[in-house]
């Protein structure tokens, strides 16, 4: 897992290439990953390029994750989602920006705003239970998505697996 150009770092580690560079980024021992509220395909980053088939990947954004120049949008932080292949699930928080509620704790949060703590609740749900079948094959994933498609919860605005 990784969030910002972490989670870009993570996406390019367990399904990347960059074919400008002729580069396979790939480490065969991820097994899936988790990239939060990643910068998507902004001028300035890396090209990046998924194969056909990728490993099991989790995206998580904010509807209101809104940076003028990099991210005008809050879709381009979904890129990899949107333009990558099948064998993902993109959850997209319900009014949060960047920090989506306040992950990197009190002193990260958007504009001095409180903690969600729903949001940072479901964030934690997903991601956990999304880790856990891909390195425990535990039960627990495909239960959550299941759940997630048919009822959200009031944070999660969207959510989708293709």
């Amino acid at each position: 897992a990784g969030h910002s150009f972490g989670g870009h770092t993570t996406a390019t580690l367990v399904n990347g290439t960059m074919p400008d560079e002729n580069a396979d980024l790939i480490d065969k021992r991820i097994l899936a990953a988790a990239p939060l509220a990643p910068p998507g395909y902004a001028k300035g980053f890396r090209n990046v390029a998924w194969p056909e088939k990728i490993k099991p990947t989790l995206i998580i954004v904010g509807d209101q994750d809104v940076t003028p120049g990099l991210a005008d949008t809050w879709q381009e932080h979904a890129d990899y989602y949107m333009k990558g292949p099948n064998g993902q699930c993109m959850a997209v928080m319900g009014g949060m920006k960047h920090y989506l509620g306040g992950i990197l704790g009190t002193n990260r949060t958007e504009d001095r705003q409180p903690l969600n703590a729903a949001a940072l609740s479901d964030v934690r749900r997903m991601t956990l239970a999304f880790f856990d079948t891909q390195a425990k094959g535990s039960n627990a994933w495909p239960q959550l998505r299941d759940e997630l498609l048919k009822n959200r919860p009031p944070s999660v605005a969207q959510f989708e697996c293709k």
